[in-house]
């Protein structure tokens, strides 16, 4: 299905920003990393679990397929 799915309208309008990719210590370390709480896709919900979360000092680490924040096409 991919992202096109979520694409709701087709043609110019709001660009979702977009963020620089910092590359995680996993990365850089070649160990593994362990998380507490690990959220996956960036979207509405996840957005909000993370904000929520970060809100009362829990750490979690999201991960999404791109480097935007929002929906595309509905915004």
């Amino acid at each position: 299905m991919g992202t096109a799915a979520y694409e709701f309208a087709v043609g110019a309008g709001y660009e979702l920003p977009q963020f620089e990719f910092v590359p995680p210590p996993e990365l850089q370390s070649g160990r593994p990393g362990r998380h507490p709480i690990v959220i996956c896709g960036g979207g509405l919900t996840g957005l909000t679990l993370a904000c929520c979360l970060a809100r009362y000092g829990i750490d979690a680490v999201l991960l999404d397929e791109d480097n935007t924040i929002g929906v595309k096409g509905a915004s």
